[in-house]
């Protein structure tokens, strides 16, 4: 049992969008070193550090303070949020004390039972006001991809998350949808701190600001220090660079207005047979000033001594022999003959030009009306039973469990570039259920564990060869996680270890379920009714701890799983399920 509690804000009153709830609501409190698996830390109500480290399978050594966050006096009465920190390597901790400052502490020998109290490297405030934010991530920089500076120069990126209330525009304002909601903005603070040799000091080299109008799901600093990994809903862009200015880009809006007042340059329309596509061209227009090329999979439409009106590749090959052009006035009409064997519709003429309206055929739309007709109806549900040629039965939402449900707005994985400010890569993850983060590797960015289907999937990220991008990679696989998580109502956390042979969810109070990999049974298992012969079986196993206090905090590593509660710390042995306290 500990002599001082756990140091845990609640939120405020002013606290109260999704974005607080979703970023500081569930904060966990314990902090697993992974280079020392064995060592877990926690933050008193004394803002001391204090660390516990496993000796012999769950015997745990008694707490001991390593580091005292200065001012504790004067800044915890404060508003601020909980302190946070991050072991970027085997030897440095990055701490924000959730009231705006910053440390880059020097750890050597994490875990020993000889190891020195922790030294202040850096010390600053995250910017000027000071605002109240927490560590998102910190990684120690490679100067290449394969290996790390000699000369003792070292550089610590850092991800800062705060909220930040921006006031409506006043086209918001005058809005009738709009939602308070969106006054709250999820801002990232981006630090680069760099020394230059193995004696100076560190310095802010770098500072970057993100925004985006929801709290992340995923955010990292990739490892070289380029980009940023985030995953959320909504557009996160970079607003701020202290070291060149951000151009901002056009609304849509206004992009949108642009193009609607340009003319086209032509309309064109098609059936299944063909295209006809329809230039207006200057008066007096004579067939002799008029240039037009038909090649099987190319077209070009000029003027003598004017612009191009259409050039460039086909979206489909045409039949040149039967492809005509007449002019008639200020008409000029080019009709395309689609191949027999392509008939297809074209979505464009010349593949990538924008330039064209098109206009759908009256009698196209109405083949495709009659096509279509068989599979709508004036009644609902006309053929419940099938009887007709119809479905065996309806289905309707409420059919579905809630396990089924997925967020309402699209997620996004982005990777953001540093130093062009713009999205290089994206994909979207709005049908896969975020789960939960996890740290496979100290030395890579975290693991994002997405459902797909009923299963859950932790996606990780592996160095790649220079020049061939990021690869992504899908780390494991646990069976039926999507429909587990969903089951538990009153689940806090969930994370599985580097070697990912468990998962394991905790509720808020009490609780521990782990879920192993399947295994390799002594004798196989056979199916009475299917005959099909099983091998392998999973195990699921409840852990029910001795007290009733909320839980905290949980790490993992690939023997123990660490529970952390308002005044005891728990260390479950996962092979044997054996459970130590102190």
């Amino acid at each position: 049992m500990f002599h001082t509690g756990v140091d845990v804000v609640q939120l405020s009153e002013d606290q109260y969008s999704v974005h607080h709830v979703r970023i500081f609501g569930l904060t966990n409190h314990l902090v697993l070193d992974q280079w020392n698996p064995n060592t877990v830390y926690f933050i008193d109500q004394h803002w001391n550090v204090r660390e516990l480290t496993v000796t012999i399978d769950t015997q745990i050594d008694s707490p001991r303070t390593i580091f005292t966050i200065p001012d504790a006096a004067t800044k915890r009465a404060k508003e601020r949020l909980n302190a946070s920190l991050w072991f970027p390597a085997s030897d440095i901790c990055v701490l924000s004390d959730g009231t705006g400052e910053l440390y880059i502490l020097s750890t050597v020998t994490r875990g020993a039972s000889d190891a020195p109290r922790w030294k202040i490297l850096w010390r600053g405030k995250v910017s000027e006001p000071a605002v109240r934010c927490v560590v998102a991530h910190a990684s120690l920089r490679k100067t290449d991809m394969f290996s790390q500076s000699e000369d003792g120069s070292r550089t610590v990126d850092c991800l800062l998350l705060h909220i930040k209330k921006e006031e409506p525009t006043a086209e918001e304002e005058n809005s009738e949808t709009l939602n308070t909601e969106t006054s709250f903005v999820t801002i990232l603070e981006w630090l680069t701190l760099t020394r230059t040799a193995g004696d100076t000091p560190f310095s802010v080299s770098h500072h970057r600001q993100i925004k985006g109008k929801a709290a992340p799901l995923y955010a990292a600093v990739e490892e070289t220090g380029r980009a940023v990994f985030i995953a959320g809903e909504g557009k996160y862009e970079i607003v701020y660079d202290s070291l060149k200015p951000v151009e901002k880009e056009k609304k849509d809006s206004e992009k949108d207005s642009k193009e609607a007042e340009r003319d086209p340059t032509y309309t064109w329309t098609q059936t299944m047979e063909d295209l006809t596509v329809t230039f207006t061209v200057p008066q007096g227009t004579q067939k002799s000033d008029i240039d037009v090329v038909l090649t099987p999979n190319r077209l070009a439409v000029e003027l003598k001594n004017g612009p191009a009106l259409l050039q460039g590749p086909l979206f489909r090959d045409i039949d040149v022999s039967v492809s005509t052009w007449i002019l008639e006035g200020r008409k000029l009409e080019v009709g395309l003959a689609k191949k027999e064997d392509e008939m297809l519709m074209w979505p464009e003429v010349v593949v990538g030009d924008q330039m064209g309206e098109y206009f759908v055929d009256p009698d196209q739309a109405r083949i495709i009306h009659d096509r279509l007709a068989h599979l709508t109806s004036d009644e609902l549900n006309p053929d419940p039973r099938g009887k007709n040629g119809g479905a065996s039965s309806s289905s309707n939402c409420q059919m579905l469990e809630e396990c089924d449900a997925y967020p309402e707005n699209f997620s996004c994985m982005i990777r953001l570039d540093g130093e062009t400010h713009q999205v290089t890569n994206s994909v979207n993850i709005g049908t896969n259920q975020w789960l939960f983060n996890a740290q496979l590797d100290p030395q890579k960015v975290p693991a994002i564990c997405l459902r797909h289907d009923v299963d859950g999937l932790p996606i990780g990220n592996q160095e790649s060869l220079p020049g061939s991008g990021n690869a992504w990679f899908h780390a494991a696989t646990f069976n039926a996680l999507g429909y587990v998580q969903a089951s538990k109502r009153d689940k806090k956390f969930a994370s599985c270890p580097p070697d990912t042979s468990y998962t394991v969810l905790c509720d808020c109070v009490r609780h521990v379920y782990i879920y192993r990999q399947p295994e390799g049974t002594m004798s196989p298992v056979k199916n009475r009714k299917t005959g099909k012969v099983v091998t392998e079986i999973s195990k699921q196993q409840l852990v029910s701890l001795d007290c009733q206090d909320n839980i905290l905090g949980m790490q993992t590593s690939n023997e123990r799983i660490f529970i952390l509660t308002s005044q005891r710390l728990y260390v479950i042995r996962v092979n044997d399920v054996t459970t130590a306290t102190t």
